[in-house]
């Protein structure tokens, strides 16, 4: 439901409820008009009249019987009260007191909406108003009595809207006559009604008496009033409030909602109050909260007000910090720690009081060590104490030593057969236990106090700068260092253990005088073997693991060196090892550092021939092995042409398949790489190597060869281009359909036709587009129309690659494809007219379909082509 509704609408409500008088209707439709245009022609004075009598139109529907209506009204009346000029209601007080009268009734609706849409329109109404109309809408707010709704709260949110909008003042800047006049409204009106007294000195049921039920949204009036005005708030308002706040803290009533927002207040008011009444109020504190006879909830509370006043003031609150910091540190003592975990041995539940008052002493200690360090210096002793015995309470295990082996005996001798039985009756719940709090808070603190001091204050021997002390210095603390550390190296959190053996790993290295390397060079050679074992170890276990293994390549090729001994050797083995277990991670490393110039490179050679080792016949089978192998090998043949490439020539006629395809991957890898030496091996080697893999009995090794020599056209053109006619008959042979690779396949009661040599002819009709480009001059036109004219009949992709074919020979070869014109028009016509299979499915329906509009695009773009070619062949019957 929003404020926009069209003049359909506005008319239907008129005739379903007869409420409207016509003359009204048209009148706030033309004042809608008016405000939407922002313009008024030839009468300027038109724009407040329409205002003014649009409002007065509007009141009536807020009193509708229909909530709909009433929410419309609202939304009408919130538009008006936004675009309109801040005097409209300035000089009509009639109006404004009716609007005023409607909107407090409205906020007494029974309809949710309503009430909201009520609530935001007390904001634009409030800027709006002449100031003497502020307290009357004050009085008749905080006096609200709601009757129809259950919603209590909304009396108090409406006074914090009128409040939000009254001008404030501003600080550093004397206050202007609207915000005069504005508090003293605040002061006349509200103030009086917050404390629950009026000007008279009579009773009149204030927010914040305890005649009535409390909630937040009253204490959020009194916060909001002083976030706003508490700058020119007098002092004995301020001292008013206070009072008023802190006896609401000491009374019984309330929830923990409203003392939490009341703590708030009064932290807020402290900014405000002159020093005397800021010492007065800290006397008043202290002497509460020493008096030993507040209950735990009171303690807390006022014990967080010290921490919020802490935080607000820490100017002002620092010369009362040695009188309040020793009655929150009397909270966090040894003694009633120790009374609290004597009772919990007693069996008394008082866990929750007790962590409650303690987490409140943390905060709020805290807060002192934040805002206040330099007076917090002499109490840094006794802080760090208390939060180390917080930082380990645990009531869940706080049980006598006698009582844990009682335990301990009885958890022997009883069998628990039901351990999920066990857990659910001897478990701990975090709603229960609420001491991970307290704890959390310990940590806090102890983080603030570490972060507020310096190294000097926290360790009495000083700084300790690493490199510029003896380790003698840790003599002394050697013991406790040690024994603390080797205790939690064994934790069961792995994290922790992780960190113990760091900082064992540290603490050696510390003790660790510098004359123990020149002991260590003694044994530099039993060094050195158990380095070699250590490594081979580790290229094993990356062989084995494959995948798994957690060690990064350059572990291995840090052990490089330009000296060639034992030890890089042995590294070299065992990347290769690891790298046949993890191809796809350790090869491309490898691969890629050696294209770094360097010594190392016959190292890394060493590593991939390891890795080609490792790789047996059975694991080319796999796909990515494949890939890597073959990638592995080209960049062998590259770095060494002389010694690679007559084994490659050979690996392509191994009696292995796999071996074979490895081989013509990798003779195609080599083909976009620019090597002057591999140049002048390749030239020799190229052309009988096209032709042995293009003879191949396996279709498989044909299609991977019709991509290596679509390579060969892109990158090595000057090789091949005098040798097409060997070539070219290979590529025309396989781009012909061969019925004995066609067979039919039943699946249930469907058949399916397979033809296994699609794929290898796909890659043929890919080399001819590619030769059309780079070849043309050397290409059969004859031949390859042919072959197009034959594909137009075939495949899906082969029709759509030939499709490609012929648009792009008629800008090559014009007459001839005018020529074929007619047979391509054919092809088309056969395609267009087959009919789809009875049982086809949805998707080969749109499959046709947008196959049939694709040729029907492609022959348009030929005739027009031709057309623009100026061929003078006649095609009309092609058409």
């Amino acid at each position: 439901m929003g404020s926009e509704f069209s003049a359909d609408e506005l008319f239907r409500y008129r005739v379903d409820k007869k409420m409207i008088a016509v003359s009204a209707f048209c009148q706030l439709l033309e004042a809608r008009e008016i405000f939407q245009n922002r313009e008024v022609p030839h009468k300027p004075w038109a724009a407040d009249i329409f205002v003014e009598g649009t409002i007065a139109v509007l009141l009536p529907k807020l009193t509708d019987a229909d909530p709909d209506f009433r929410f419309m009204g609202l939304s009408d009346l919130l538009f008006v009260l936004s675009i309109g000029k801040p005097e409209i209601l300035h000089h009509d007080y009639n109006t404004a007191s009716r609007t005023v009268d409607y909107l407090v009734k409205t906020l007494d609706d029974q309809n949710g909406e309503v009430q909201n849409q009520a609530l935001k329109c007390l904001g634009p109404l409030v800027k709006k108003l002449a100031p003497p109309s502020y307290g009357p809408l004050m009085e008749k707010l905080a006096a609200l009595k709601l009757k129809n709704s259950v919603d209590t709260a909304v009396p108090a949110l409406a006074l914090k809207a009128v409040v939000e909008a009254l001008p404030r003042p501003v600080l550093g800047v004397a206050p202007t006559t609207p915000v005069q006049e504005s508090y003293s409204t605040i002061s006349r009106v509200l103030i009086p009604r917050l404390l629950n007294r009026s000007a008279s000195g009579r009773i009149a049921g204030g927010l914040l008496s305890g005649e009535q039920e409390l909630n937040s949204d009253s204490i959020d009036v009194l916060i909001e009033v002083v976030s706003c005005f508490g700058p020119v708030l007098q002092p004995v308002e301020v001292e008013a409030l206070q009072d008023g706040v802190v006896t609401l803290l000491e009374q019984d009533k309330g929830n923990s909602v409203v003392k939490k927002r009341a703590v708030v207040a009064i932290s807020m008011l402290a900014r405000y109050l002159s020093d005397d009444l800021l010492t007065a109020f800290i006397d008043r504190t202290t002497k509460a909260l020493g008096s030993g006879s507040l209950n735990p909830v009171t303690r807390r509370l006022y014990i967080t007000i010290l921490g919020s006043m802490a935080r607000s003031i820490p100017h002002r609150f620092g010369k009362h910090v040695a009188a309040t910091v020793s009655l929150i540190l009397e909270a966090l003592g040894e003694e009633e720690y120790q009374a609290h975990m004597e009772e919990i041995n007693d069996g008394a539940d008082v866990g929750l009081e007790f962590n409650h008052v303690r987490e409140a002493a943390l905060v709020a200690l805290e807060a002192y060590l934040a805002s206040c360090p330099n007076q917090m210096r002499p109490f840094t002793d006794e802080s760090i104490a208390a939060s180390l015995r917080y930082l380990k309470f645990n009531p869940n295990y706080a049980l006598d030593e006698d009582e844990d082996e009682e335990m301990d005996e009885d958890e022997e001798e009883e069998d628990f057969g039901n351990d999920e039985e066990f857990e659910a009756d001897g478990g701990f719940d975090d709603d229960e236990d609420a001491s991970w709090k307290v704890r959390r808070c310990a940590a806090k603190t102890l983080y603030t106090t570490i972060s507020t001091r310096s190294s000097g204050d926290l360790l009495d021997s000083g700084v300790l700068y690493p490199k510029y002390h003896s380790s003698n210095v840790l003599q002394p603390f050697l013991p406790g260092i040690v024994e603390g550390v080797v205790s939690v190296v064994h934790d069961r959190y792995y994290k922790i253990s992780g960190e113990a053996i760091q900082t064992a790993e540290e603490v050696v290295k510390a003790i660790t005088p510098p004359r123990a390397r020149l002991t260590a060079q003694n044994f530099k050679g039993d060094l050195q073997k158990l380095y070699e074992v250590i490594i081979d170890l580790l290229g094993e276990a990356g062989l084995r693991l494959g995948q798994d293994f957690p060690i990064e390549p350059s572990l291995f090729l840090q052990q490089f060196t330009n000296e060639y001994d034992r030890a890089s050797l042995s590294a070299a083995i065992a990347l290769g090892r690891a790298g046949a277990g993890n191809p796809d991670k350790y090869v491309p490393v490898i691969l890629q550092s050696l294209k770094k110039q360097g010594s190392t490179q016959y190292l890394l050679l060493q590593s991939i021939k390891e890795v080609l080792q490792q790789a047996s016949v059975s694991s080319t089978d796999i796909k990515d092995n494949k890939a890597v192998c073959a990638e592995c090998v080209g960049r062998m043949v590259i770095i060494d042409p002389e010694t690679y490439m007559p084994r490659l020539d050979a690996l392509l006629r191994h009696d292995s398949v796999s071996l074979r395809a490895i081989a013509v991957q990798a003779l195609r890898y080599t083909l976009p790489d620019e090597n002057e030496a591999f140049d002048a091996m390749l030239k020799n080697y190229l052309v009988d190597m096209l032709k042995t893999i293009l003879e191949d009995c396996q279709r498989d090794i044909r299609r991977h060869a019709m991509s290596t020599l679509n390579s060969a056209c892109h990158n090595r053109p000057e090789l091949i281009l005098g040798h097409l006619g060997l070539l070219m008959p290979y590529v025309m042979q396989e781009a012909v359909v061969k019925p004995e690779l066609v067979r039919e396949v039943q699946f249930g009661p469907f058949k399916h036709i397979i033809d296994d040599g699609l794929e290898v002819r796909k890659a043929a009709y890919e080399t001819l587009y590619a030769m059309m480009e780079t070849a043309f001059s050397r290409i059969s036109i004859i031949d390859l129309y042919d072959r197009i004219i034959a594909g137009l009949r075939d495949d899906n992709e082969i029709r759509a690659l030939c499709n490609l074919m012929v648009t792009k020979l008629v800008h090559i070869d014009p007459d001839e494809t005018t020529r074929r014109l007619d047979a391509i028009a054919d092809a088309f016509r056969a395609t267009l007219s087959t009919p789809t299979r009875d049982n086809a499915v949805k998707q080969d329906h749109e499959r046709q379909e947008e196959a049939n509009k694709s040729y029907q695009r492609h022959f348009a773009s030929q005739i027009k082509a031709l057309q623009d070619e100026g061929s003078k062949e006649p095609y009309a019957s092609a058409v």
